[in-house]
């Protein structure tokens, strides 16, 4: 079937300057250019000058620039002369941009990856299959135009039971679908471990780690209160890695990051701020640590960095937020979030150091477990969904 895939407007597919739900896009084009089961075009902002121009099997690109002094221009006269769109100016531009391009053709269906609002308005203009491949919670009972936007769509695909139900809220019947995220297992459980001494760490030392977005709603601020309140714990360390949501490196630090360190200053020789890494970093410095930590205080979707952790073969502690129950409920230590959740992950974090089989134990448990995320694994649910969504049986 040819199928167009309508991304969020932000980072260009391929993935070339990361982005987690571009690398999900790339999952299950890669994969449909093994078995052709669809033709796939897909609109998406340019990627940065020189990058290599893809080419895959049944996948067609239509990138649209957003850097050049044209592309400003289109986005400021539009600003002044269109309707104020569901979006801010610059993704009601990239849309209204793939718009006047999609109308040239036909197509099977239209996938909105992750930008339901898109579908208010294309639902104006196209009478086919409009599927909408939901990451985020951002459709549920309190969404502006919820019913507008369910009306419009033909099927969602969520990343969680939990988006599903939260689709579910909004009182329009939208049928719904549930496609797990996958990663790469195979990368992360065959990465090499990292130096401890890069960080001033001696082989003795219990490391915790956090792998992710700094982010208040991240739930880092509560794990370094926890820190702080097991500081008798002399060879206890924590390992943040990452930076903000715009890939901050270190000395580029946002004010959240700066309170975070602040916060730190009374253990701050035990907690290790890497600033923004390459992904293809982070399996070997998760393999370093003993133990993970994912602190969300959020309701999460589907928490990719809990399937990361368990499948390069650690322990892991999570909050019991959004879908990440249906991710590692009984393979990890899930603790309840809300108020008093430092000392929850200080008494978690303590039992775990206090007991290395129990932590072999979760170990092994979360390396069968991030089977079931594998990348592959993913991709063919996600083209078998969009297949039994078009093709219906027939009884």
């Amino acid at each position: 079937m040819e199928i167009a895939i309508l991304t969020s407007g932000i980072l260009p597919v391929p993935a070339t300057q990361g982005g987690a739900v571009e690398a999900l896009i790339d999952h299950y084009i890669n994969r449909n250019a093994l078995t052709g089961e669809h033709e796939f075009t897909v609109f998406s902002v340019a990627p940065p000058t020189g990058t290599p121009r893809p080419t895959l099997p049944h996948t067609s690109y239509v990138h649209v620039p957003t850097a050049t002094p044209w592309a400003r221009m289109r986005r400021k006269l539009r600003s002044w002369l269109s309707a104020p769109g569901f979006y801010n100016y610059f993704i009601n531009d990239f849309y209204l941009t793939c718009r006047q391009r999609l109308l040239r053709r036909r197509w099977d269906a239209i996938v909105l990856e992750n930008r339901p609002g898109y579908a208010i308005d294309l639902r104006r203009h196209y009478d086919g299959p409009i599927i909408l491949h939901q990451h985020l919670d951002s459709v549920n009972a309190d969404t502006p135009r919820g019913d507008d936007i369910c009306r419009a769509l033909t099927h969602a695909i969520g990343v969680s039971d939990y988006i599903c139900r939260r689709m579910a809220q909004v009182g329009t019947p939208l049928p719904t679908t549930t496609v797990y995220n996958g990663i790469d297992t195979e990368r992360f459980a065959r990465a090499a471990t990292a130096r401890r001494s890069d960080f001033g760490l001696s082989p003795g030392d219990f490391v915790v780690a956090y792998c992710g977005r700094i982010d208040p709603i991240k739930g880092v601020a509560e794990l370094i209160d926890a820190m702080v309140q097991l500081r008798d714990m002399g060879n206890l360390h924590l390992l943040v890695v990452g930076g903000s949501f715009y890939g901050n490196a270190a000395g580029c630090d946002t004010p959240f990051i700066e309170a975070l360190k602040t916060a730190a200053k009374p253990i701050r020789e035990r907690i290790h701020f890497t600033g923004f890494v390459p992904y293809e970093r982070v399996p070997s410095l998760l393999k370093m640590a003993d133990l993970a930590v994912m602190p969300s205080t959020c309701q999460e979707a589907f928490q990719l960095t809990v399937v990361e952790a368990m499948a390069a073969g650690v322990p892991v502690v999570a909050t019991r937020s959004g879908g990440v129950p249906e991710i590692c409920e009984g393979v990890a230590c899930i603790v309840d979030h809300g108020e008093h959740l430092a000392q929850r992950l200080a008494k978690a974090i303590a039992t775990l150091a206090a007991d290395p089989q129990e932590r072999r134990a979760m170990s092994a448990r979360g390396l069968m477990r991030a089977q079931r995320f594998a990348h592959t694994a993913y991709a063919d649910a996600f083209l078998h969904a969009l297949t039994s969504i078009l093709r219906p049986k027939t009884k």
